[in-house]
């Protein structure tokens, strides 16, 4: 036992190169997983944070009176009750009863959801506590807490491909560091040869590569981790102010409050211990290879039997005798040469496949803050839907001028939609746009504006888009329409009928009653709820006159565009504002409409200003989208994902080049008596230089072509699988963004790197051998 850990702390003491690499592949391969596992937790937990600050139960009940609030603190597995309202509630007989909202906090180990909140509700007296309103379950934080049955059934899921991951990465971290072991041991095999020729057996020889092995791992396994909690803390900072902080829309301190690095004991546990199994794996199986060895084929040859190789070749045929000998001693060690080509081929598929994962993933989240309207999509920060109800005054102007005086708003969109029909009975659709509306609608790629917004309105006609050519006339320059003028008749008019004959007037066709309402009261105009709606204290219904006109209207343009969201008519005409206001406001009357009006921020620091503007002017608008916070969350996100994303695609390729470094170094440094014996025999500096970079060319072209067809094979599987999941559309969206050969120009660009490296970790090693004599290269054993 002694003489293996004294020939192990030896050789490490000695051969302080190849220690180095030896433990810069491990730290490299933990600080790897040390920075996946600490992402994964910081990132549930963060989310779990965010849930909870929003939603801080696992159960809310609402009108819980007092008795049922003491029973439930008293409840099994129930952690806490929280009242976060009192009030009463009054019944059929005018009595009162005090009652209470409350939030519940669960402990784990509820079983089923369903039946634990019946079975609760049962024991505190009140069974009906779980009807519609009365109760708001918080599935998400369960999930995060692990509460129920369900969240450990959601948490497995969430893991199973968080470790097919891991487990994927972990392969090739075990082959960065099998290959570390293998060049190392290669060049030791004459020491373990004379070692067993003087009486060392087998298991010695063995035990001596497994210690040293071991005892590398105690440097490189904590430092690997400690190295890898630093750069997932410094992702974790970048990440942090890059301004995902903005997706949490409070204060910078609460947001900062709620965002933290997790650190869990458990993964780092899971990280040394893989480590050190995989340290003791590829010791134990280097060691086991040297042993096959006889000790008079060890002391005789520098590596195990040669096999024989062919005598043509592909590099041979290409570059001559060089490439035959860059062939043959690639293809002389297979094990080796499999190994490296294996490892390679591994990392630079991760790089292609994780690189295209993340690009289509964020693309799909950029595709989400695309609002479209129907003139297409909305690039505003902020929207509008007014309604101008059956009977008013077209009242929008008020609003309209009150965004384009603001201060912090700018390119205020305005449009609004009317009905008609052809004299056909046939749909007609007709669009009033402003001059903003009117740019925004010929954005589309495929749509080219006719003429200026001044002209258009200098031409007093209409454009027609998507129109059916039945709708038209022959020359295309003009359609019929049949307009519908609806006119309210005033109050003191339906004051002289009962409601039994204006029922009558309308089934005889005499009056209409439209689907609108006009309100009676001075609250203004704008979007309100169903309850207000059905309050005939604020709205009548409208009783109306009507007639039917045909006219004819000319035609300016007739367009065709697949990315204009029209209503499917047989004819969508689009007009100015002022058409509308200065002839064909007359040719409709009273009739409801709904103007839709949207606006930009003039910069991102004027949100807080524009919110206090619309709730300042809250009668003007009431209801507002706001799709400038929707965005800057989105964005935020994105930010995020693309820095941990790239991160993680650094992270690929350094471990692809330190192996493709360990590799090609050592593989020049084991035949340094080998290439000095060629030079001796007339192989020049130039062809030793071009046979080194030949054999750097068969790695990386071969690992190319693998990577490229593992990616393929990858992404064809992952269609078949999907198949049946997705509707035929999402799956046409799949297939369209995430192609089988999505990844070869990442491939491509990986492998151009690696090969860099291999041609740096041949020349620097072969410029060094190059400054001693051959006679010294010659008798040199390293």
């Amino acid at each position: 036992m002694q003489f293996e850990s004294l020939l192990a702390r030896r050789y490490i003491k000695t051969q302080k190169r190849h220690s180095l690499l030896t433990v810069c592949s491990i730290i490299a391969a933990l600080a790897m997983m040390t920075v996946l596992m600490t992402c994964f937790t910081t990132l549930t937990s963060c989310m779990a944070s965010r849930e909870r600050d929003v939603r801080p139960y696992h159960i809310q009940m609402i009108d819980v009176p007092d008795a049922a609030v003491d029973k439930l603190k008293s409840y099994s597995h129930v952690k806490e009750v929280k009242v976060i309202a009192d009030y009463e509630i009054e019944d059929e007989n005018g009595s009162k009863t005090p009652v209470h909202t409350v939030n519940v906090t669960l402990e784990k180990g509820i079983g089923d959801i369903a039946s634990y909140y019946n079975k609760m509700c049962e024991a505190i007296g009140h069974d009906d506590f779980y009807g519609y309103g009365r109760v708001n379950i918080n599935r998400t934080l369960m999930d995060y807490d692990r509460i129920d049955e369900d969240a450990d059934f959601h948490a497995v899921i969430s893991y199973a491909g968080y470790a097919i991951y891991l487990i994927i990465l972990a392969l090739i971290l075990r082959l960065v560091i099998d290959t570390a072991f293998e060049v190392s041991s290669k060049e030791r095999e004459r020491q373990f040869g004379v070692l067993q020729s003087v009486g060392a057996t087998p298991n010695q020889i063995r035990g001596i590569i497994v210690r040293e092995g071991l005892l590398l791992s105690v440097i490189g396994v904590p430092v690997g981790i400690g190295l890898g909690l630093l750069l997932g803390y410094g992702l974790f900072r970048v990440i942090l102010y890059s301004g995902i902080i903005d997706a949490f829309f409070t204060s910078e301190e609460k947001a900062l409050s709620l965002l933290h690095y997790e650190i869990q004991p458990v993964p780092l546990i899971i990280c040394a211990a893989v480590g050190f199994i995989w340290v003791f794996l590829s010791a134990l199986g280097t060691g086991t290879r040297v042993i096959r060895m006889t000790p008079i084929q060890a002391i005789s040859n520098r590596s195990n039997t040669i096999k024989k190789v062919k005598k043509h070749s592909v590099f041979g045929l290409l570059f001559g005798w060089e490439g035959k000998l860059a062939s043959r001693n690639a293809r002389r060690q297979p094990k080796r040469f499999i190994v490296t080509v294996l490892s390679l081929t591994l990392s630079i598929a991760m790089f292609g496949m994780f690189s295209v994962l993340v690009d289509n993933f964020t693309k799909a989240l950029e595709s989400t803050i695309v609002v479209f309207d129907y003139i297409g999509p909305m690039n505003y920060d902020f929207s509008f839907a007014r309604m101008e109800y059956v009977g008013e005054p077209f009242g929008y102007q008020e609003g309209y001028r009150l965004l384009e005086e603001s201060p912090v708003l700018t390119d205020t969109d305005f449009y609004f939609r009317t009905s008609s029909k052809t004299v056909n009975d046939e749909g007609v659709q007709i669009l009033y746009v402003n001059e903003h509306a009117w740019n925004r609608l010929f954005s589309a790629d495929d749509l080219e504006a006719p003429m200026t917004y001044a002209e258009f309105e200098k031409a007093g006609g209409y454009v027609a888009i998507n129109g059916s050519e039945n709708a038209l006339s022959a020359d295309k320059q003009s359609a019929q329409l049949r307009t519908r003028c609806l006119t309210a008749i005033p109050e003191e008019e339906l004051a002289k009928y009962t409601e039994d004959e204006l029922q009558e007037m309308v089934e005889n066709d005499t009056i209409t009653r439209t689907g609108g309402y006009k309100r009676t009261d001075s609250v203004g105009s704008f979007d309100l709820s169903d309850d207000e709606t059905g309050n005939e204290d604020i709205f009548a219904k409208v009783y109306c006159n009507y007639t039917e006109t045909d006219r004819t209207v000319k035609i300016l343009s007739c367009l065709k565009s697949d990315n204009i969201l029209t209503n499917n008519m047989a004819l969508n005409l689009v007009a100015p504002v002022s058409k509308y206001e200065n002839e064909d406001q007359a040719w409709f009357g009273d009739m409801g409409k709904t103007v839709m009006m949207s606006t930009r921020l003039v910069s991102d620091d004027d949100y807080q200003a524009a919110v206090q503007f619309f709730k300042t002017n809250s009668r003007e608008f009431t209801n507002y989208e706001d799709h400038f916070s929707m965005m800057r969350q989105i964005r935020s996100v994105l930010g995020a994902i693309k820095i941990g994303g790239t991160f993680f695609i650094i992270m690929f390729a350094v471990i692809a080049i330190i192996n493709m470094v360990n590799i090609v170094s050592t593989g020049i440094l084991n035949r340094k008596s080998e290439l000095a014996s060629m030079q001796c025999v007339g192989m020049t500096d130039g062809q030793l230089y071009g046979m080194t970079i030949i054999e750097c060319a068969q790695f990386v072209i071969i690992a190319c072509v693998a990577a490229i067809v593992l990616c393929a094979l990858a992404t064809w599987g992952t269609h078949v699988f999907l198949h049946d999941v997705l509707t035929l559309e999402a799956e046409e969206v799949v297939r369209g963004n995430v192609g089988i050969f999505s990844s070869v120009p990442r491939i491509l660009l990986a492998t151009g790197a690696a090969f860099v490296a291999a041609l740096a970790a041949s020349v620097f090693p072969l410029r060094r051998m190059q400054r001693e004599t051959l006679v010294d290269r010659i008798r040199t054993v390293e």
